[in-house]
């Protein structure tokens, strides 16, 4: 007797569950622009994150993090203090966990960027 397969893509549809697309082109201008702005040398973080966990999250499946000062101001300035102390006040993009593969794969073998992972599945992008 042959079992028929189970599938999570079964059960998101059978919970109503919606994905949505990935927005690619602004990811990738996103990336773009922070690189003119920049050195050479510099990295950009990718840092995977669920958004189904979020009250609120954002559209396109990624989230704009580029700018220091915009978001850790949100922070008590001890906290501030640790994320300095711990170097993890630098700028970064959030990716739906679900698209991270194929975001950092389309940025590295589509665009060229060097896309190299590091610990806690955040990826490090940069030029050359």
């Amino acid at each position: 007797m042959v079992k028929k397969l189970v599938q999570a893509s079964t059960l998101l549809r059978e919970k109503g569950y919606i994905e949505e697309k990935f927005d690619q082109e602004g990811f990738t201008e996103c990336v773009y622009n922070w690189f003119k702005t920049h050195d050479l040398k510099d990295k950009l973080l990718i840092r995977p994150k669920r958004f189904i966990e979020m009250d609120n999250p954002p559209k396109g499946g990624w989230k704009d993090m580029t700018v220091v000062e915009d978001w850790i101001n949100q922070f008590s300035w001890e906290e501030q203090l640790t994320l300095v102390q711990k170097g993890q006040a630098v700028p970064f993009v959030f990716i739906d966990k679900p698209f991270i593969k194929n975001a950092v794969y389309m940025l590295q073998i589509m665009n060229g960027f060097i896309v190299e992972k590091g610990k806690k599945g955040v990826y490090e992008v940069s030029l050359i």
